[in-house]
């Protein structure tokens, strides 16, 4: 768990590197998704977002989890640390790729939307409406449904025991389905909150591309 020598481990760097590109693409793709529906509107933006989820984390995990495990998220990372499946020094190179990854695929995502459209959405970032929501109702939504997907996470995906009994295509269809689920329910539960995030790199990213930074702690704890 802590074999600081894993620093010089050129496999582990170069899964960190696959880890950086998918949580860039991820972003690209998921919080465009998030963009899309705005732009739609209506009274179903949350379940568009999390069906759009649903389909785009299915597909990321089943096209990379051989590679580096497709974590391309810290709370999978440190739920991986704290069950003893991934070393610190490994999850050090993961959470700071998510970090940076996140920020090139925010990047991107500004590049393709322009000016107007990023004013308009804060492209797809987490946040509530202060007026209706508190900070303390955000902070109490954002952490159990977080708690809810990275539970059903660890027990369909991670878990090596459940491994074998999910397997390597339902696992990821439960994970996906999961966030998808757990992102339609929190946004529609409270009128004012945006949905859940339960990925604080991915959020890092999209903030920092669309200047809105509205209580960005609450994801990361």
């Amino acid at each position: 768990m802590l074999d600081w020598s894993e620093f010089r481990n050129p496999k582990i760097w170069r899964s960190g590197v696959h880890e950086l590109f998918l949580m860039a693409l991820y972003v690209l793709v998921s919080c465009g998704v998030t963009v899309w529906a705005v732009q739609v509107g209506g009274p179903v933006v949350s379940l568009n977002v999390g069906l759009g989820v649903f389909v785009t984390l299915t597909l990321f995990i089943m096209g990379s989890a051989s590679v580096s495990g497709a974590h391309f998220n810290p709370l999978i990372t440190w739920t991986a640390v704290w069950t003893r499946l991934c070393s610190v020094p490994r999850a050090i190179i993961y959470l700071f790729m998510h970090c940076v990854g996140a920020l090139l695929g925010g990047a991107l995502l500004r590049a393709a939307c322009g000016e107007a459209v990023t004013n308009a959405t804060k492209l797809g970032s987490w946040g509530f409406k202060p007026d209706i929501v508190t900070v303390g109702q955000a902070f109490c939504l954002e952490f159990f449904f977080s708690w809810s997907y990275v539970w059903i996470t660890w027990g369909t995906a991670i878990d090596p025991k459940q491994q074998k009994v999910f397997g390597p295509v339902v696992g990821p269809i439960c994970v996906a389905l999961a966030l998808g689920l757990n992102i339609y329910v929190s946004g529609g539960i409270t009128e004012g909150f945006g949905g859940v995030g339960a990925n604080p790199a991915k959020f890092l990213g999209v903030a920092v591309a669309s200047g809105n930074y509205q209580e960005h702690w609450i994801p990361w704890i």
